[in-house]
């Protein structure tokens, strides 16, 4: 008999974990932090020159050369961004500060000076101190201890480099000459310490603040082997924050010189960092994109998402107790039966990993190969290249269809992506990227040159990712870092993946908040999703976490498949011990509904006993539930042979039913019925 597989997240969670319980024997504590990296604001705001990014009293954020060079930007809170000063003609900002009053400080290096913005005279520019001998400056700090400010000189020709401090107006004195390209510059939260970075020598050099301001007793703070390094900023904790000028990332230092994180960014020349006032937030402004990237720490509270990105909840708490039978005709409008037609090429005789429907061709997924059949069931042809050769695949851990062309992209145990054409000419192949201490558990390609992939974190003693996007060459564009609360490492909750549209969409499950994300073809990434399970929250941050997950009589719910349409999030929940029909049933699976316009979670009751999904009134036909991600408003599910012939007998279905299946015999390939939604 055939074998009909659907890809629940159920399934998916205790599968990873039953892999886990093998791989794993001891434990570890995770010491990972919880962020997530976006834009703000599009590419092109600022030039090539984009620097000196700075936020004042009011959480404004500014950075110099908006649109053209010798400007300064301001953006708002709320996102806005508007010019803010232009700067005296031939003068080009570099870094900016605020004081304690809110005056801000510009880093003029072709003026040779400090200008100064007073807060109350906000439109005038005044020159705070000139040095000619200076070769810039190009950043600087204000102490927060006693408001001197210091400044880096680079000479970027002789790969050389001066220090200076600025103790008061007109009054600039040299502290250190001729030592590396100085470049980066900060003063630690409790004022005694100055950092100062060269970035051709890849140094951090660590200085005591004398009484008198000036800077001693230096030292050997941090070094790298690679790239470079540019502006650099201290938290409220003292933990120094380093952009790294090629490498398109970030380091987190701690005030004793280790490394404690790493964030990689989309852009490869990051040239400054600041913080939001509450530390939650850091910009980096990247001269290679002339935008912002933004790393936000911000808790996953779903009730602040709604107040912040006006993201729609999915109320499972809200709706539990509720729920009725709903028509297939109230969401559709047409559905089609398609027996695959039946040949010895064509028989579907494999484990059906997946279903597609994608423009107007039928692709089933098995185990080792891939058939296609027009809409009308016609076969088309097999994609079978099973074997050792340059083209050809070992295995089938997953496959899909890019919807752009039609194409079959195979993920296989080997590492690689294969692309074959649907009559199995070999297109392309694509190495996974190496992530130490990961493996990649399901790929999607997105566009052309963007893949998107799950992924699978073993050490959790060390920062990891979740998702991680790259390209054709397998260069890494964008992580997402891992979110595992759990005290048992054997837990590990991959993301779900699946396709809206142009958009890979894909599910976090954390210990407070399950949230829908979305990665667009720029790589932005929105959360339009939350989940509220509220008190039926499955504690994923418990030692008994796997006992919990396979309950069949407890009182927590968790999600097990999710598709989306224009309008609509078809959703699979298991309700485990929470009674929702007047009968028992040996899984207590239902079905809902999400209507994307209204934020209305509908539960269904079973049309039928034992068989979750929409009654469908259209054909008086089996019970319908979408299969596979949905394409161009199309859904589609699949029956096997004699299931669907054995419901053709009954009396309520309709002709044009009973005809379709009199066309069919029982070891026949499975019946497909697309639906075409309103």
């Amino acid at each position: 008999m055939l074998k009909l597989e659907n890809n629940h997240l159920y399934f998916f969670y205790l599968s990873v974990t039953l892999i886990l319980l093998l791989l794993l024997t001891t434990s570890c504590k995770s010491n990972q932090e919880n962020y997530v990296i976006y834009d703000l604001l599009p590419e092109g705001t600022f030039t090539k020159g984009m620097e000196g990014p700075a936020v004042d009293s009011e959480g404004n954020l500014y950075a110099v050369n908006f649109g053209e060079q010798g400007t300064i930007g301001k953006v708002t809170p709320d996102g806005v961004a508007n010019l803010f000063i232009t700067l005296p003609e031939g003068s080009i900002g570099n870094g900016i500060r605020f004081d304690r009053a809110g005056s801000m400080y510009i880093a003029d290096y072709t003026g040779h000076n400090i200008l100064r913005i007073k807060k109350e005279t906000s439109d005038v520019i005044e020159v705070y101190a000139h040095c000619s001998d200076m070769n810039q400056p190009n950043d600087l700090t204000v102490s927060p201890a006693t408001q001197v400010i210091y400044a880096s000189d680079p000479n970027w020709r002789d790969s050389t480099g001066n220090l200076w401090i600025i103790p008061a107006p007109d009054s600039v004195v040299l502290v250190e000459e001729g030592i590396g390209t100085t470049n980066g510059i900060e003063v630690s939260p409790d004022g005694k310490t100055l950092y100062v970075n060269e970035s051709i020598q890849r140094k951090i050099w660590r200085y005591d603040i004398g009484a008198d301001n000036m800077p001693v007793n230096k030292n050997e703070f941090y070094s790298f082997e690679d790239f470079g390094m540019d502006g650099m900023r201290c938290d409220n904790e003292g933990n120094l924050f380093v952009t790294r000028h090629g490498k398109g990332s970030v380091v987190k230092l701690s005030p004793k010189g280790e490394l404690l994180h790493e964030y990689q960014l989309k852009g490869k020349l990051p040239t400054n960092l600041t913080f939001s006032n509450d530390f939650k937030k850091i910009f980096v402004t990247l001269a290679d994109r002339g935008c912002f990237e933004v790393i936000d720490f911000t808790p996953l509270d779903y009730k602040q998402l709604v107040k912040q990105n006006e993201v729609k909840i999915i109320d499972i708490e809200a709706a539990v107790g509720t729920g009725r039978v709903m028509e297939l005709s109230e969401i559709a409008g047409k559905v089609q039966y398609v027996p695959l037609e039946t040949t010895k090429e064509s028989l579907v005789n494999g484990g059906i990993i997946t279903l597609s429907y994608v423009n107007g061709l039928i692709y089933v997924m098995e185990m080792s190969q891939v058939k296609i059949f027009d809409s009308g069931g016609k076969y088309l042809s097999t994609v079978n290249r099973q074997g050792r050769g340059p083209e050809e695949y070992t295995d089938i851990i997953n496959a899909g269809v890019f919807p752009e062309n039609g194409n079959i992209v195979v993920m296989t145990s080997a590492g690689t992506l294969n692309e074959y054409d649907i009559e199995g000419n070999f297109i392309s192949r694509v190495r996974l990227p190496e992530l130490k201490d990961h493996f990649l558990v399901n790929c999607f390609k997105q566009d052309r040159n963007t893949y998107v992939a799950s992924a699978h974190q073993l050490d959790h003693n060390q920062p990891g990712c979740s998702v991680v996007v790259f390209d054709s060459l397998s260069s890494i564009k964008l992580k997402i870092p891992a979110v595992n609360e759990s005290p048992d490492p054997r837990v590990m909750r991959v993301p779900f993946l699946y396709r809206f549209r142009d958009k890979l969409r894909f599910i976090h499950i954390d210990s407070k908040v399950d949230t829908i994300y979305s990665i667009a073809t720029d790589l932005s990434v929105e959360s339009p999703f939350v989940f509220n399970f509220g008190k039926y929250k499955l504690p994923f941050d418990q030692q008994n976490f796997v006992d919990m997950l396979a309950s069949k009589t407890s009182n927590y719910i968790t999600l097990t498949s999710v598709v989306e349409s224009d309008k609509y999030i078809f959703l699979r929940f298991d309700f485990r011990g929470i009674k929702t029909e007047s009968y028992e049933r040996s899984r207590n699976i239902v079905c809902a509904l999400f209507n994307k316009e209204s934020a209305e979670l509908t539960l269904l009751k079973e049309p039928e006993n034992g068989k979750p999904g929409l009654r469908n009134d259209l054909e008086n036909g089996p019970v319908f539930w979408p299969y596979a991600d949905i394409h161009d408003n199309y859904m589609v599910s699949m029956y096997t042979a004699d299931k669907f012939i054995q419901f053709a007998d009954s009396t309520t279905a309709s002709g044009k039913l009973k005809e379709t299946a009199a066309r069919v015999k029982e070891d026949d390939n499975p019946v497909v019925a697309i639906v075409k939604l309103k």
